[in-house]
């Protein structure tokens, strides 16, 4: 099969001479539609795989545990449905499996070793350690591949590349400048890996010799929502991309649609292992949604029944979490009325921004009845400008089952815009300024924390210029400015003195204290940190950092309460083009909802009972803090025993969430013109730390150009 890398080299080759790979003509040939599959769990006896399936002669092999968890060797019959699982005898779960001439061989390893420690087992009986092949694996936890190719197997690890025989004879080894991983096995003779460098993906492919870089391959494993080959075929390549399956034409570049993830019923972060004998016929490894267990899965043709359910499109763009798409599945399947359809717009072609694409799927109509933006980070306000989308408290405040009073104030009022709600974060998280109650019962202005600098106090660990411009400047810009009026004060004496302050201090400042060592916030050597806040576990760590002191949001200086910085992820909106609004504000209360994600100690949810699911899932759990310090140990076993004397031992009750909700209750976020003259004002103090103007030139530069922004 030699000809298939020929023709792989040969079309590509073809394709770049004239000018043709990734252009717009190739790139429109793209059928977006796939098939519509139905999945079939098979019975294999509990069997679980923990390495790639393999196919031969009408027969998959698959390496893993049996029901008992011990390792075993899984032989299925595709016609028959017959299977077999023969006991592997090794110490640790198959990590790696290639079919030789002369029978299985195939790598294990124990849960908690490192890669070094792992055991290549050969068809003879004969094991080596992996450190004898690739000594570099010593002490690591590296990414192991293997292929069986041309009568050699091929083993891939940090950055080497070893041809072995099936005794375990070193025939070559290669080193590569870069980390080696997803080794594709293309054909009988011809395999293929991406090598990840400081230049980004590359890679190699090998026909028996060397391998060389391909930069064919490259190009066109680069593009949009490609994630991997599944496998090759005489004329196409089989890609897994973001939400599915499709194939490569090589003769014309072509894409086709095979399947879509979500339409065949799988959150696409769920599927492992692929294994892709025809259009007609596949298998895959991959977890219930709902029962969270793994199992190997049957794909055919067939319509998925939705009956007559009112399907909604949902549009988004998703870098890899699978949030979205996990959510779609789960709520299909606990639906019976509606039926969601993913649109990720990280699988759709071409070079835009995610903003582009928005745009795009908004001008041509294709824009979902529910929008997720994923971040803030884009100009999303524009779509509100534009009319683009529905005011979600309508909604709201039709829906008998539903109200503003169910969702977190910080949630969903920082978003408020006249007294209507365009979106609506699913989670959040915020930073802010967090200290002891005693030291700052009415927060901390712009000038008390210059004050303090200047008295010898030291309110932060980090008083590095950049560090302490940006706190300084996050909400207290907002004490020039008089929105209501559009006037602003940049000429103040006040403001002034910020920027001779600013440019008084360091470039570079180094803490003394590790930032999980309670000890200086307990001594009140540093004043305030900086805190992530997430839900409880955040905030027992700043409890503990403090030294189970009365603490408070003092947020980021500022003469009104201090504001904090919001991360909204998953912001929720719906389009005012859908004319499906009731079924897509379904799909959005379905999103808020504890049910539609996992439980995470790093974002909040706006919806008060999903963080409530969050205290009761965790109530059981025991954190153990380490004297004078925010380190901690979680235990998740009640019977676990805990020595009295070796910390604080902090758990989820009644009096902790009561503070911690007290605590998210202060939250306060700027307003967008804040952020906007933040922008402004940090272009010109370039040039005032250089010493080109002075702190009143400076600022008067500021104050005429915040107040043309105001104007406009």
């Amino acid at each position: 099969m030699k000809r298939v890398l020929n023709l792989i080299c040969l079309v590509l080759s073809t394709a770049l001479l004239f000018g043709c790979l990734g252009c717009e003509e190739k790139e429109v040939v793209h059928d977006t539609t796939p098939e519509s599959y139905v999945k079939e769990e098979i019975d294999v006896g509990g069997f679980v795989a923990t390495t790639t399936m393999l196919y031969e002669d009408g027969t998959m092999y698959a390496g893993g545990v049996d029901s008992n968890e011990s390792p075993a060797l899984l032989t299925y019959s595709v016609d028959t449905g017959e299977y077999e699982i023969t006991p592997l005898g090794c110490d640790g779960k198959p990590n790696g499996i290639a079919l030789c001439d002369e029978g299985i061989a195939y790598i294990s390893r124990r849960e908690g070793d490192s890669t070094a420690l792992a055991i290549l087992h050969l068809p003879d009986g004969t094991e080596i350690q992996l450190a004898e092949i690739i000594p570099s694996l010593v002490s690591t936890w590296y990414q192991v591949n293997m292929v069986y190719c041309g009568g050699s197997l091929y083993i891939t690890s940090s950055d080497n590349c070893v041809e072995l025989d099936t005794s375990g004879n070193i025939i070559e080894r290669y080193t590569f400048d870069g980390l080696i991983y997803r080794l594709i096995k293309l054909s009988d003779d011809e395999f293929c890996f991406t090598l990840q460098d400081n230049n980004g993906d590359t890679v190699y492919i090998s026909d028996g010799g060397k391998p060389q870089i391909s930069d064919e391959l490259t190009t066109l494993l680069n593009g949009s929502g490609i994630t991997n080959i599944v496998h090759a075929t005489d004329n196409e390549l089989i890609l897994r991309v973001n939400d599915g399956l499709s194939a490569c034409d090589l003769a014309d570049f072509s894409r086709r649609a095979i399947l879509d993830w979500v339409l065949t019923g799988f959150a696409p972060s769920n599927v492992g292992v692929i294994l892709y004998i025809s259009d007609e016929l596949m298998f895959v490894s991959a977890k219930d949604v709902i029962d969270d267990v793994r199992s190997i899965w049957r794909l055919t043709p067939g319509e998925a029944d939705t009956s007559d359910r009112i399907e909604i499109k949902v549009t988004y763009f998703e870098g890899g979490s699978g949030e979205v798409a996990n959510a779609i599945v789960l709520f299909n399947i606990l639906q019976d009325k509606y039926y969601a359809i993913a649109d990720d717009l990280n699988d759709k072609t071409g070079e835009e921004s995610v903003l582009d694409k928005y745009d795009r799927a908004f001008l041509t109509g294709e824009i979902g009845d529910v929008i997720i933006f994923s971040n803030s980070e884009d100009d999303i306000d524009k779509y509100i400008e534009q009319k683009a989308l529905v005011d979600l408290y309508t909604l709201m405040d039709n829906d008998k089952n539903f109200s503003r009073d169910l969702l977190l104030d910080c949630a969903h009022l920082p978003y408020e815009i006249d007294g209507s709600l365009f979106y609506l974060p699913r989670q959040f998280n915020f930073f802010a300024l967090v200290g002891k109650t005693s030291n700052f019962p009415d927060g901390i202005t712009v000038s008390d924390f210059i004050k303090l600098s200047e008295s010898g106090a030291t309110p932060l660990a980090d008083m590095s210029r950049d560090n302490v411009e940006r706190i300084l400047l996050f909400a207290g810009i907002g004490d020039f400015i008089d929105a209501d009026n559009k006037t602003c004060d940049f000429t103040s004496d006040e403001f002034i003195r910020l920027l001779e302050f600013l440019k008084s201090l360091d470039t570079t400042s180094e803490a003394i204290y590790d930032e999980k060592d309670a000890v200086p916030y307990i001594n009140d050597e540093y004043l305030l940190y900086e805190a992530h806040i997430g839900p409880m576990v955040n905030y027992m760590k700043i409890c503990a950092l403090f030294g189970y002191e009365d603490i408070s949001i003092v947020g980021y200086p500022s003469d009104t309460a201090g504001a904090t910085e919001s991360l909204p992820l998953n912001i929720l909106s719906i389009s005012a083009q859908s004319d499906k609004t009731d079924a897509a504000w379904e799909f959005v209360k379905f999103m808020l909802t504890g049910a539609s994600f996992e439980y995470t100690s790093t974002e909040i949810p706006a919806l008060k009972s999903a963080l409530e699911d969050i205290y009761v899932n965790d109530s059981d759990v025991r954190y153990l803090f380490a004297p004078n310090s925010a380190r901690y140990r979680a235990y998740f076993d009640p019977d676990e025993e805990i020595l009295e004397d070796s910390g604080t031992i902090m758990r989820i009750n009644e009096e902790l969430i009561a503070d911690f909700e007290r605590f998210i209750a202060d939250i306060s976020v700027p307003t967008t013109t804040e952020a906007k003259v933040r922008e402004i004002i940090s272009e010109e103090l370039d040039a005032y730390y250089a010493g080109a103007k002075s702190a009143a030139d400076t600022a008067e530069v500021i104050q005429n150009r915040v107040q043309l922004y105001l104007n406009e």
